[in-house]
């Protein structure tokens, strides 16, 4: 599978860029992953072997050894989002064939051809009729696959709320989410390199479209710091290609609507205002955000939970100027929903 995929990953990249809206750098790099992930769990089946463990501790238990060996638990539904079309079905179809447990591969409903395509390649493979199935459903339908007793094992990757949600309704099974992240950048006092402090932090703020659990999402700078990095950030940003996805230079791109929404809310809260056709964003700057503007809370809704910021908000701020750090004044540049802030 690992060779398939490398003989057929710019066909792959482009189609992941068609249906998602992914920059092509990117979308290369996604295909390039999934073969490295496909390589990674055939390593793994080869030295995959139970565990031995002596029982001479005891004088009845002379002479013994217990021997443990893994077996799969049965068939898994795999619910992948629409961010990454196809490295979360490699993360998550490659170990399941390793360990020989069959898979069923519920994509996003918005790309389900990155899936489709990975499915036509493993079904030239020698694997048995059924290992692996690709199902295009709504996501109203996720909920049946969940449920179903057939299936003991859930994997799930995307949003918190939908996470929290599949884990209540099926307490008796084993459950795996992955939710997403929440990455933080700190820059020192000492950081003397402020030009390329700033550039990683608009590239990776802005990367994949701005559709990555693991993209730039906060920074902490020193205040002595904040100035020029506040400048820089902006300059680099600026400088990021935003348009055709299918063009090399391009770095930012959004393939859903909702998409323009924190955008737009940020416009109301203190930030400036930003030019766009459709889903298609520039990235956009917020300075001095009200303490009390707009922003998503866990369970998906706009705004503060009662009671305003969450407890242990006013101690961390305290924290933070110990340390020299400034919440107060923020610098936010947003694409496709994701935030950053300085």
């Amino acid at each position: 599978m690992a060779r398939r995929i490398e003989e057929r990953c710019e066909e792959l990249a482009r189609l992941i860029t068609a249906e998602n809206g992914k920059p092509i750098r990117w979308a290369r790099a996604e295909a390039a992953r999934a073969a490295s992930v496909f390589r990674l769990a055939a390593q793994n089946a080869r030295t995959r072997s139970g565990e031995v463990q002596r029982l001479d501790t005891e004088v009845a238990a002379e002479g013994r050894l217990a021997y443990t060996v893994r077996v799969p638990r049965g068939p898994i539904p795999a619910i992948t989002p629409f961010n990454f079309p196809l490295n979360p079905v490699a993360h998550k179809v490659a170990p399941a064939i390793a360990v020989g447990a069959p898979v069923v591969v519920k994509p996003a409903p918005k790309t389900p051809l990155s899936a489709l395509l990975l499915g036509e390649l493993l079904a030239e493979t020698m694997l048995p009729a059924g290992a692996v199935s690709v199902v295009t459903v709504p996501d109203t339908s996720a909920a049946d696959l969940v449920a179903d007793p057939r299936l003991p094992v859930i994997s799930f990757t995307g949003s918190g709320p939908v996470g929290a949600v599949i884990r209540a309704a099926v307490p008796q099974k084993h459950v795996t989410l992955e939710l997403g992240g929440n990455a933080a950048v700190v820059v020192c006092r000492d950081w003397s390199d402020i030009p390329f402090a700033a550039e990683r932090i608009a590239t990776f703020a802005n990367y994949q479209g701005g559709q990555s659990c693991v993209g730039v999402q906060r920074v902490y700078v020193h205040r002595s710091r904040l100035k020029e990095l506040r400048a820089a950030v902006v300059r680099a940003v600026e400088s990021l290609g935003v348009g055709d996805p299918s063009e090399e230079a391009t770095r930012g791109r959004s393939a859903d609507q909702r998409g323009r929404g924190p955008t737009g809310r940020g416009v109301g809260a203190g930030g400036c205002g930003c030019r766009g056709e459709g889903a298609h964003r520039r990235p956009t700057r917020r300075n001095h955000l009200r303490a009390n503007g707009p922003r998503r809370r866990a369970d998906g809704r706009q705004g503060l939970p009662r009671g305003g910021l969450r407890p242990g908000a006013a101690p961390a701020r305290r924290r933070l100027r110990r340390r020299g750090l400034h919440p107060g004044q923020r610098l936010s540049l947003r694409t496709a929903g994701r935030g950053l802030h300085a």
